[in-house]
């Protein structure tokens, strides 16, 4: 008897399922790590850890996924890339901040102001730069994670800052309550100015429309450092809302430049 055969091909099989769960636990739970070490600056600026972390996640369940018969355990492993291209969209596109006012970069004398602190105190910049070198910080406001992370290591490097001759003073829209909740809640150890008339960020052009959590005008992140004599001879504006400056690099700065920068920006007017 004559018989003829006919090859087909192996059918998927149902896989268990544990494995692609941990690879979507991995692409669900990198966000969430990010921001647990937010305050390494490395880290923060780069999100490196976060996209390792999503991209192993993603790809592993999309890889394991396909060789499954169930067509829902497909659409899962495919979930993965999904999530971990809209992470990508949020951090390389839809974190990006608007360009700052064309004189932000080119001020060379710090505009004064006076403004209250978070204790209803009021706080003129002359008076600081008069005793010494300040580190004037914007920052979006203490809703932000990323200004908090900064904010805290600012604070753990006041001691080295201060050891420098630099004071620090930082400056948000937000009231004068808020910042007081922000300086008790992480231990801060310099003053929190508030602007919540948006005078000082027009002076020095570092204004985000519509960039607050309720559409409100807030600041661009950006720092400025003033010599006694209050011009700037220092500037960080940042481009994206992950960008903020080590505080190392602030204190050598501090420590090593400072006169350098002092005098250079005395000859040019140019205090890039």
């Amino acid at each position: 008897m004559r018989h003829d055969v006919t090859a087909r091909a192996a059918p998927l099989a149902a896989r268990p399922l544990w494995p692609l769960l941990l690879a979507a636990a991995g692409t669900l739970l990198a966000a969430p790590l990010y921001v647990l070490l937010l305050d390494v600056p490395l880290i923060r600026s780069t999100g490196w850890p976060m996209f390792l972390l999503a991209g192993a996640g993603a790809v592993a369940g999309a890889i394991y996924a396909r060789r499954d018969d169930r067509a829902w355990v497909r659409l899962g492993g495919t979930a993965n890339i999904v999530v971990l291209g809209v992470a990508a969209a949020w951090f390389f596109w839809q974190a990006a901040l608007p360009a700052p006012a064309p004189h932000a970069s080119t001020l060379a004398e710090a505009p004064d102001f006076t403004l209250l602190d978070q204790d209803g105190q009021p706080v003129t910049l002359s008076a600081l730069y008069g005793g010494g070198p300040v580190l004037l910080v914007f920052y979006r406001g203490s809703w932000c994670p990323f200004c908090v992370s900064e904010l805290r290591g600012l604070s753990r490097s006041y001691d080295e800052l201060q050891t420098a001759g630099v004071r620090v003073v930082a400056v948000s829209v937000d009231p004068p309550q808020h910042s007081q909740q922000a300086v008790e809640r992480l231990g801060l150890r310099f003053p929190i100015l508030s602007d919540s008339e948006r005078s000082v960020i027009h002076k020095y052009g570092v204004v985000h429309r519509g960039g607050g959590p309720g559409g409100e005008d807030i600041a661009i992140p950006a720092h400025f450092l003033i010599d006694r004599h209050g011009r700037i001879v220092w500037r960080r504006i940042a481009g994206r809302i992950q960008d903020r400056p080590d505080p190392r690099e602030i204190v050598r700065i501090a420590q090593t430049g400072f006169a350098e920068l002092t005098a250079h920006s005395s000859q040019t007017g140019d205090a890039r």
